[in-house]
């Protein structure tokens, strides 16, 4: 039987405790590598702006896009850990770059590209077509809206694909895929319903200039690490995936 919410949150608060250090620490990591690599294209940017410019800072901007998406792979193999009671080290802020790194791009590509095509036909129709079309202004918004809601869905349906590579190497993206999909029938609403609850910490982040998200990161993180164990219900020892 399924978990609740509650009990999700309880469990990820009790692997918490005690070890904030790590995940805190490993999450500001990242956040500073990305920052520091962006930052003197930003610099440059603004005190040369043209056309050219623009597409250098556009493409450094994919390439450290890619490069946090490796490192958050680590973060989530050292919540992994700490949610089964292991002991995870710093070290494994980099676990994604010595095992298969490009599983896990080509898992954030597909993500990305899902998401931009589920929102552009409506964007694009939105910017081309006159407002003063009425009509077809609202249709636009429509099909945003939809494209928006269908976004949401597909990335329910695949939000087991990262901690699933993680725990089978040999695993491929496409496998990935199919697998977190099936895992994920009947699942969806719940993971949603957790997503949402964090809304109202999310505002306070954003009052605290987002200091407090040093805290609410690792545990929105740990809770939904504790939903994937749930979902696949590996906890002590880990069947093979294919039996789940």
């Amino acid at each position: 039987m399924n978990q609740s919410s509650a009990e999700l949150k309880r469990k990820a608060r009790g692997n918490l405790q005690g070890h904030y250090g790590l995940p805190m620490g490993a999450m500001m990591i990242t956040g500073l590598i990305t920052s520091v690599i962006i930052m003197p294209f930003s610099i440059i940017l603004n005190l040369s702006y043209s056309t050219h410019m623009l597409i250098i800072y556009e493409i450094a901007g994919i390439m450290v896009s890619l490069l946090a998406t490796v490192l958050s792979v680590g973060l989530l193999r050292i919540h992994m850990g700490l949610a089964r009671k292991e002991t995870p080290a710093f070290s494994d802020l980099f676990y994604g770059f010595r095992n298969y790194p490009d599983r896990f791009l080509l898992s954030a590509l597909i993500l990305a590209a899902i998401s931009f095509g589920c929102v552009t036909p409506g964007t694009v129709c939105l910017l081309l077509i006159p407002q003063t079309m009425v009509p077809v202004f609202l249709f636009s918004i429509c099909l945003i809206l939809g494209g928006t809601v269908l976004a949401i869905w597909l990335t329910l349906q695949f939000a087991l694909v990262l901690p699933l590579l993680i725990d089978h190497p040999s695993m491929g993206t496409l496998e990935a895929f199919h697998t977190s999909a099936r895992l994920m029938e009947g699942q969806k609403g719940r993971l949603f319903y957790i997503q949402l609850s964090f809304l109202g910490w999310m505002i306070l982040c954003m009052f605290s200039c987002y200091i407090g998200y040093l805290w609410i990161g690792p545990y929105i993180t740990q809770v939904t690490v504790t939903f994937y164990l749930d979902v696949t219900q590996h906890r002590e020892k880990q069947p093979c995936l294919h039996d789940v």
